[in-house]
């Protein structure tokens, strides 16, 4: 399914940077979230959603669209806290009832919870290792499961080559535009689903960029 995240991001790059405005371009866009709705793969939306807000940012298009996403974004959080507030039946009919997107962040906000507070013999150094019987289940967020199995160490580490990546990601406009944009999707993902260290199309991708960088950055020197 991931695929089509990427396939999303080379529809909107042929519609926004080479203004090709095919019919079959927008039919494809729509049948894409269509899926994403019907297998309620919500994450895959919001990556979607990202796709285009980072877009925009890195060629420099209009603005506006990124200000008023980001002002629904925040006006939905602050509707949802509200209703928390005055502890409103019907939000808490969402959060416990399962397939619901809030119960969704639930159990990973738990799950986080879980490894980070009632984890015997942790070490947050080196790390653990986390494929034992007695775990049944992963943070399911990227920065935890660096931190969980390979401690403030690779936490550090991976920290380094990401900031690397965004320090120089104008680097990667036109020709490579679509790698970065795999970075980034698969990134994204891993913020919320998936195990790090398996999440095979992030890290390929995280050391493909990586490498091209210091190479560039050699050449240069």
């Amino acid at each position: 399914v991931f695929i089509l995240n990427i396939y999303f991001f080379l529809l909107v790059d042929k519609v926004i940077r080479f203004k090709n405005f095919k019919t079959e371009f927008f039919i494809s866009l729509f049948f894409i979230v269509s899926i994403f709705y019907i297998i309620n793969g919500f994450l895959h939306i919001l990556t979607c959603l990202l796709t285009i807000l980072i877009y925009l940012y890195l060629l420099k298009k209009n603005s506006l669209p990124i200000y008023l996403l980001f002002s629904i974004i925040i006006s939905i959080v602050i509707y949802i806290f509200l209703l928390r507030i005055y502890n409103y039946p019907y939000l808490i009919y969402l959060i416990y009832e399962p397939g619901t997107i809030i119960n969704s962040i639930l159990i990973r906000i738990k799950t986080i919870e879980f490894f980070i507070s009632y984890s015997t013999n942790a070490n947050y150094i080196t790390g653990n290792n986390i494929f034992s019987d007695q775990a049944a289940i992963y943070p399911h967020n990227f920065f935890v499961d660096v931190l969980i199995c390979s401690g403030v160490i690779g936490l550090f580490i991976y920290i380094y080559f990401i900031f690397k990546i965004l320090k120089n990601v104008r680097y990667f406009i036109n020709e490579k535009l679509l790698l970065i944009f795999i970075f980034f999707q698969s990134f994204i993902f891993s913020l919320f689903s998936g195990f790090a260290f398996t999440n095979i199309t992030f890290n390929i991708a995280l050391a493909i960029c990586f490498c091209l960088i210091k190479e560039n950055e050699e050449k240069i020197v």
